[in-house]
């Protein structure tokens, strides 16, 4: 059973207070990127005093990003390993408690939760001031008359190669209305791989069958990748910059590396390593070459060291290591 928010976590006292607690932010006018729109956003941040820091956040939901907070309810489960929940009606999100989560508050602000914000600058600002780590966010482009991109030209681009990112083409996936009306999706990469792209017919999709209205969005996590602050700023460069394909929603683009995580291999793992995975062929070679362990060496050892591989100084004896 669900149980209306505590209102002592929203009093007038924390909302007059929530400059001084979470920072003085500038007001300022309400700055947009006019070529896409932020559509979701998830983000955490860490706590110090958990009681005082969620009634400062639950604050700046209402100051900083305007949402209304009639209806805030909070259930008796949590969400995602967190131990309680607040929902913040039709908008999304706050999710806090649980040893696991190592004291942080997690927000999850939908499509209708982004639409209430006035002034993402404000926003921004108020993100790096408390430190916040996003981990989503989607951005979208409409195009209203369906021209400059639709399904079909969509498929084109995958057919381009313009979604190709690696050496290797993307998962893709069309899901087909076989025109009924109802709306068809092109699908772009995976959830799992936390790069996932959605291209199709906004317009039916909310019940108008003869809707020209076309959306391409973009949806990131953190999986593998740093999400910069400043995407919620910049949402049409970041989305023209994904793909190739979306190279024409905005002259400048920008990009988010991928972390390539590696891991260093010792010279006792990499001796392991080849014991267990080459000694029975090594054995066999050598005894084909009548136990010649020179034969074996030039006929199997090649120039150049395995790329994780960590220094070997301290491998070598001391009088090699003074010569080098």
């Amino acid at each position: 059973m669900n149980t209306p928010l505590n209102n002592n976590l929203l009093s007038n006292e924390v909302e007059q207070n929530i400059e001084s607690v979470c920072g003085e932010i500038e007001s300022r006018l309400v700055t947009r990127d006019e070529t896409a729109l932020v559509d979701w956003l998830a983000f955490t941040i860490k706590t110090k005093h958990c009681v005082d820091d969620q009634k400062a956040l639950l604050s700046a939901l209402i100051s900083i990003f305007n949402i209304y907070k009639e209806n805030w309810v909070k259930p008796k489960t949590g969400w995602n390993g967190y131990t309680h929940r607040i929902n913040l009606s039709h908008y999304g999100l706050v999710a806090y408690g649980g040893h696991s989560q190592k004291n942080t508050i997690h927000v999850e602000l939908n499509a209708q939760g982004c639409s209430l914000v006035k002034d993402w600058v404000k926003v921004h600002d108020w993100l790096i001031l408390n430190t916040a780590k996003i981990t989503r966010v989607d951005l979208a482009h409409d195009d209203f008359d369906g021209k400059t991109v639709n399904i079909e030209i969509c498929k084109q681009w995958y057919r381009d190669k313009l979604f190709n990112t690696t050496g290797r083409p993307p998962k893709a996936q069309l899901i087909d209305d076989l025109d009924d009306g109802s709306g068809k999706t092109f699908y772009i990469g995976t959830r799992k791989g936390g790069k996932l792209a959605r291209m199709y017919e906004k317009g039916k999709q909310l019940g108008e069958p003869t809707s020209k209205w076309f959306r391409v969005e973009l949806e990131l996590h953190d999986k593998g990748r740093v999400i910069p602050t400043d995407i919620i700023l910049k949402a049409g460069s970041y989305l023209a910059g994904s793909y190739k394909a979306f190279n024409f929603i905005s002259v400048k683009q920008d990009r988010i590396k991928t972390i390539q995580k590696t891991t260093t291999m010792t010279y006792d793992n990499m001796s392991l390593w080849v014991k267990t995975s080459c000694g029975k062929a090594l054995n066999a070679m050598r005894q084909v070459e009548g136990g010649d362990i020179s034969k074996v060496f030039e006929l199997t050892v090649r120039d150049g060291l395995p790329k994780r591989l960590a220094p070997l100084e301290h491998h070598f004896p001391q009088s090699v290591s003074k010569k080098t």
